[in-house]
């Protein structure tokens, strides 16, 4: 059996509004956090940037080649 204590946890959190945008500029006050139905104190609180990964996919099979000549590109 392994048992062991802690004093201070890193709980990551993302806030979204109602259609999935990004929610910022949230301080310490925004937030409560409880264990068990205890209240716990946030002892730090920090925002930080994170990297984000964007794609982008482009249809340029032969079905499509009558698109991307109209939209003015080579063919």
């Amino acid at each position: 059996m392994l048992r062991t204590e802690t004093e201070l946890t890193l709980v990551s959190v993302s806030v979204t509004d109602p259609s999935g945008s990004s929610v910022t500029g949230l301080e310490r006050d925004n937030f409560r956090i409880f264990e068990n139905g205890t209240a716990q104190q946030i002892v730090r609180f920090a925002s930080e940037d994170v990297p984000v990964s964007i794609g982008a996919i482009f249809d340029v099979s032969e079905s499509m080649s009558d698109k991307i000549y109209e939209s003015g590109l080579p063919p």
